[in-house]
């Protein structure tokens, strides 16, 4: 980032006019105080953010709009035999709205953020990738990432069809699982595509 600004000058033959210096010396400090104050924000350290200033900052930076977070994904119904007769419209495919929404905070967002942007887990999707953003989503706060100590409460396990099993055993580490299913069920927590990943907490 540009620390100095480069200043304005006269030119020579105005060098003599303490008018037209004094203008191009405001000009300059002023220039440079909001060079400052630019520098000053910070702007891509999400973590330092909050409200509409996250938001902004979250897709013009990253490209992220704060996601909405389903209790349960859209399910559709009206295959034949589906239903109870003379309960829905005969052949007609309905979708089933979710119940409710979590609220996506501050701190949620910038968990979100972490999850989908840290580069310190490498590029490589494998279970300690996996277990570390998972520790990283449930036990660091407001996506400021820190040391892992170890992810000894959080199992990951392979099952048929593609089945990805999470379980997390630490209690303080589940009070987030249920926003952590959402997000991967609703697609906003990246995760490869060809796993079905199941939470059970």
């Amino acid at each position: 980032m540009i620390a100095q600004n480069l200043p304005s000058y006269l030119y020579q033959q105005y060098n003599d006019d303490p008018d037209i210096l004094a203008f191009f010396d405001a000009y300059n400090t002023s220039s440079q105080t909001n060079l400052d104050r630019i520098n000053n924000l910070n702007l891509p350290n999400y973590t330092t953010k909050f409200g509409l200033l996250l938001d902004w900052v979250a897709l013009g930076i990253y490209g992220l709009k704060r996601p909405v977070l389903p209790f349960a994904g859209t399910v559709g119904s009206g295959v034949y035999n589906e239903s109870i007769y003379d309960t829905t419209v005969y052949n007609e495919n309905v979708i089933l709205t979710p119940s409710g929404f979590y609220e996506t905070t501050d701190d949620i967002f910038k968990r979100i953020i972490t999850w989908n942007f840290y580069k310190g887990d490498g590029y490589q999707f494998n279970i300690t990738w996996l277990k570390n953003r998972v520790y990283r989503f449930l036990g660091q706060p407001n996506g400021i990432p820190t040391h892992i100590p170890n992810t000894y409460d959080i199992s990951v396990t392979f099952g048929s069809g593609n089945a990805v099993d999470i379980t997390i055993a630490s209690g303080d580490l589940t009070t987030l699982a249920p926003i952590l299913e959402a997000g991967i069920n609703s697609g906003a927590l990246q995760v490869p595509f060809q796993y079905n990943f199941n939470i059970i907490y």
